[in-house]
């Protein structure tokens, strides 16, 4: 079986993430899994007080599942 190739969605955070976003981004890659089939998609939260950290983890963490592409969003943005 062929893998499918991987869009990671990278959320960096500061301090803690509340649930509304985690349902959020939870009904967004669900969305994007139905719209998009022929993908799949990685969810990549990382919390840490200096943005730069957090978004090198993201970057870290598409790396280890070898996702072709990175889509970078703020906690806050609204999809």
């Amino acid at each position: 079986m062929e893998k499918r190739p991987i869009i990671t969605i990278g959320v960096p955070c500061y301090g803690d993430v509340a649930p509304e976003y985690l349902e959020d981004f939870s009904r967004f890659m669900f969305h994007c899994g139905r719209r998009m089939p022929e993908y799949d998609f990685d969810l990549a939260i990382k919390t840490k007080s200096e943005q730069f950290r957090a978004r090198n983890a993201i970057v870290q963490a598409a790396i280890q599942v070898n996702s072709g592409w990175l889509l970078m969003l703020d906690e806050d943005m609204i999809i």
